[in-house]
């Protein structure tokens, strides 16, 4: 990507990626201009987007149009991308580039990892909703161990990262930090964790809703 900064790109839809960015102690990524939305949760180490710190295990959220300040990485970081250009040269050259445009375009969005706004939609099951444009939506669960969210009867596609803990999607088992995508058309078994588990969940709009 940039000296400093590594991308592994695990999902790429030909218009945006999900990847894994790893920044070393010291890094700096330039300024730029989104050209669609960019989720961000940090895995390890932190961030720092202008004068928003971004620590472990926060979300945030870079809206389309939006221009991001320099993100900068003192302490190293390893952050979960969706909506990013990383891994296309093309792209994040244009994106740059736009970054130099006047206007700062929508404002920015910082969830902290120890904010409130859970909801329990299941026995020792909570979600906490992020984002939600269109058809698609993005939220925050958590399960307590022992609890399990029941399995979803849309077959629309789903993107899972484990966030910390480790939990079982259907027959597969995740832990910390690693990502599951399952393609429009597959069924989805249910998500259950025997030590406790948080994950980030993209996927049908009604994930926001319990």
């Amino acid at each position: 990507v940039v000296k400093g900064v590594r991308a592994w790109v695990l999902h790429d839809s030909g218009q945006s990626r999900t990847a894994i960015i790893q920044f070393r102690p010291g890094t700096k990524l330039p300024s730029h201009r989104h050209a669609t939305h960019e989720e961000c949760i940090v895995l390890a180490g932190s961030l720092d987007a202008g004068d928003t710190h971004i620590g472990l295990h926060d979300y945030h959220l870079a809206p389309a149009g939006s221009r991001h300040p320099a993100l900068t990485s003192s302490e190293g970081g390893v952050a979960f991308l969706r909506g990013t250009t990383a891994g296309n040269m093309r792209d994040m050259l244009r994106e740059h580039v736009a970054g130099w445009l006047p206007g700062k375009g929508e404002p920015t969005t910082t969830i902290r990892a120890d904010s409130n706004g859970w909801q329990e939609v299941a026995k020792g099951a909570y979600i906490k909703p992020l984002l939600r444009v269109g058809k698609e939506s993005s939220i925050l669960l958590r399960l307590k161990p022992g609890a399990c969210m029941p399995a979803s009867t849309r077959q629309t596609a789903r993107e899972c990262l484990l966030v910390s803990g480790e939990a079982f999607i259907g027959d597969m088992l995740l832990r910390e930090g690693e990502y599951q995508r399952a393609p429009e058309g597959v069924a989805q078994g249910e998500t259950a964790s025997d030590v406790g588990a948080l994950l980030y969940v993209h996927g049908h709009a009604s994930l926001a809703d319990g």
